[in-house]
C-alpha cells in the first residue's frame, strides 16, 4: 500500500480534526465519571455498572490519568481492566518515531484499528468482571462464547431483542451484540465477534492495522523493517503479550537470529500470523 504526499497531508488534518472531537468527549466523560461515583455504586448487579463503564471507555481509552484509574479503581477494577486504557500522548510519540524511520501513516484508520482493539480486549475483561465468580477462568472465555451464541440465537429467532430477559446479565450481552452488524460485508460480524470473544484481535484487527495504516513502499523498506519499527507501538496497545527489550533478547541468546531487529520483526511475524 503507497500513500502520496497529498493524501498523507489529508490524513494529517483529519487526524487532528478527530483528536479535538475526541478531547471534547473525553473532558465530558472525565467529568461524569468522576462526578457519578455515588451514583453507580447503588447499582446492582455488576452487569448494570458495567453498561456505563463501557461507555466510558470507548471516550476515555486515549486519556488515562491518575483522577480516572482511581475512580475505576472504586469499582473494583483491576490491572486486568485497567491495563486497556493507554494514553495518546505515548501513540503520538510511537506515530513520530515511525515517521522518521521513513515509514508512512495513515494516522485516522491506524487510530480506528487501535481503538477497536483496545475495546474488544476491554468488553471482554469488564464482562468477566461482571460474571464473576459464575465466569472466572479459562474455561470461562469458552462458556462466556457459549452463552453469546445461545443469546444470538434467541436473537435470529426474535428477529431483533429476545421477547424477554433472564437477568440484568443478559440485557448487557444482548446490548453488546446489537452494536455488531450480522452482515458478512460489514467490517466486524457477529461471526468475528465469536472470533474475538476470548479478546484475539492480532490475526483481524492488528493485521489490518499493518497492511492498511503504514506505507513502507513509497520509501523502498521492507516488510520487515515495517515490523521491527511498529514493535514498541505493539508493546503499547498489546499489554497482555510479553515484549522482549534488546537486553532480554541477548539473555536468550537465540543464535539463529543475530540481531534485535531481526528478532522484533520475527516477533511481530508470530503475534500477527504473517
Amino acid at each position: 500500500m503507497k500513500f502520496s504526499v497529498l493524501e498523507i497531508e489529508t490524513f494529517d488534518k483529519e487526524y487532528s480534526e478527530i483528536m479535538e472531537i475526541k478531547n471534547e468527549n473525553a473532558r465530558i466523560s472525565r467529568e461524569a465519571l468522576l462526578s457519578d461515583v455515588v451514583k453507580f455504586g447503588s447499582f446492582q448487579p455488576k452487569a448494570e455498572i458495567a453498561k456505563y463503564l463501557r461507555r466510558y471507555h470507548k471516550d476515555l481509552m486515549f486519556f488515562k490519568s491518575d483522577d480516572i484509574i482511581n475512580k475505576l479503581k472504586e469499582f473494583g477494577l483491576k490491572e486486568t481492566e485497567l491495563r486497556w486504557f493507554i494514553s495518546i500522548d505515548d501513540i503520538n510519540k510511537e506515530f513520530d518515531l515511525i515517521i522518521e524511520k521513513d515509514i508512512l501513516i495513515d494516522k485516522p484508520k491506524a487510530l480506528f484499528y487501535i481503538q477497536e482493539h483496545l475495546m474488544i480486549k476491554f468488553g471482554v475483561q469488564i464482562i468477566l468482571w461482571a460474571a464473576k465468580p459464575i465466569v472466572r477462568d479459562k474455561v470461562s472465555m469458552n462458556l462466556l462464547s457459549k452463552y453469546m451464541f445461545d443469546l444470538q440465537k434467541r436473537r435470529e429467532y426474535a428477529k431483533g431483542d429476545p421477547k424477554s430477559f433472564k437477568n440484568v446479565f443478559d440485557i448487557l450481552m444482548n446490548s453488546i451484540l446489537k452494536e455488531i452488524p450480522n452482515n458478512e460485508s460489514a467490517e466486524f460480524t457477529i461471526k468475528r465477534f465469536f472470533e474475538l470473544a476470548k479478546g484475539k484481535t492480532e490475526k483481524g484487527l492488528l493485521k489490518k492495522l499493518i497492511n492498511e495504516s503504514f506505507d513502507h513502499e513509497t520509501n523502498g523498506l521492507t516488510k520487515g523493517k515495517l515490523l521491527s519499527t511498529v514493535y514498541d507501538l505493539f508493546q503499547i496497545i498489546l499489554q497482555d503479550r510479553f515484549f522482549e527489550n534488546e537486553d532480554e533478547f541477548k539473555e536468550k541468546k537465540d543464535y539463529s537470529i543475530n540481531s534485535y531487529n531481526k528478532f522484533k520483526a520475527h516477533k511481530m511475524k508470530k503475534i500477527l500470523s504473517l
